[in-house]
């Protein structure tokens, strides 16, 4: 997970992410989420496995209204890997404070707003066998 603030506004406070950004033109899923994992986590992946979540998000952002379809897939890695930024774009550099593994435990008890919202409960479900399709959120985080 990501911990960091909105550059434009850091009196906000500190909010928490998953690692993930935009699909470049020309570019696959598949090969946005290897990109994007590598490059905000270090953590290089060959299989994407299902999605989980898609999400359409409407949040503020370094002062640019960001209108998104999101979706989240599961990773699975053969290996515990440490996670260490790799190529920042400048707006990430001002906004990453922290990078870190979150247990179950630990993300369920972050007081910070969690982005999507529903990650503790879609984890949670994943982990005890309950998850069956990809769940559907729409989130304004205004």
């Amino acid at each position: 997970m990501i911990r960091g603030v909105d550059p434009a506004d850091p009196e906000r406070g500190g909010f928490w992410w998953t690692p993930g950004g935009g699909v470049e033109a020309g570019e696959t899923v598949p090969a946005a989420i290897r990109r994007e994992l590598w490059e905000e986590t270090g953590i290089e992946v060959e299989e994407i496995g299902p999605m989980v979540l898609q999400r359409q998000s409407s949040f503020r952002f370094d002062g640019v209204r960001y209108e998104q379809d999101e979706t989240f897939h599961l990773i699975e890695l053969d290996e515990p890997a440490e996670p260490s930024p790799q190529d920042l774009a400048d707006v990430e550099v001002r906004a990453f404070r922290e990078l870190r593994w979150l247990s179950i435990d630990e993300l369920e008890a972050i007081t910070e707003p969690v982005y999507p919202d529903c990650l503790a409960n879609l984890v949670d479900a994943i982990c005890s066998g309950s998850w069956t399709a990809p769940w559907f959120e729409s989130q304004d985080e205004e």
